[in-house]
């Protein structure tokens, strides 16, 4: 009985341990996200320099990605439509074709369909599962040699995004917190 009683012993734990921890394919997200619509309103953080906060409705339509700023007021109602790696900032009466940034997803205005890129075409570096979330980690080197980092906190059951963090060579670049996210996959 000597080794054996620890074994014994062991294998309830590891049972248990194992208990509750629902199996996650991390494919599975971009299967989800892959097509479909989108309705959300979330809050981004801009940090570094200095710090903004901007309140953000979208919509993702047949391709089509409008994001329009809610608040703050001296901003609001400007829109971007981003569709075919285009950009045009809307306002009133006045659009204009638009450059932003050269890195994806690293702006108020686009870090949305930058995260939603990246949900339907890659796998994580790495994942980790809570009771209630599943997190993503994804990273890119660029060009340049700049580090790209981008955490994604999305509902286990349903996939739904809650909460991403976008940062450059390990500093925090921006933050987005989802108020409501409706992804209605197609098909």
């Amino acid at each position: 009985m000597g080794r054996n009683w620890k074994l014994w012993l062991l294998t309830p734990l590891m049972l248990l341990t194992a208990c509750g921890k629902p199996d996650f394919d991390p494919a599975a997200v971009a299967a989800h996200y892959a097509d479909g619509s989108l309705i959300a309103q979330y809050t981004v953080t801009t940090h570094g320099d200095f710090y903004t906060e901007y309140q953000l409705s979208a919509t993702v339509e047949d391709g089509v990605h409008t994001v329009a700023i809610v608040r703050p007021e001296s901003v609001a109602g400007v829109t971007a439509v981003l569709q075919n790696g285009q950009t045009t900032i809307r306002y009133e009466d006045v659009s204009l074709d638009a450059l932003l940034p050269q890195i994806d997803g690293c702006a108020p205005m686009d870090v949305l369909h930058g995260l939603l890129a990246d949900l339907r075409q890659d796998l994580p570096v790495s994942w980790t599962m809570e009771t209630d979330t599943v997190t993503l980690d994804y990273q890119e080197t660029l060009s340049d040699g700049t580090e790209l980092w981008k955490r994604a906190v999305l509902e286990a059951d349903t996939l739904t995004l809650q909460s991403a963090e976008i940062y450059l060579d390990g500093d925090l670049l921006l933050a987005l917190q989802t108020d409501r996210f409706q992804w209605t996959a197609a098909g």
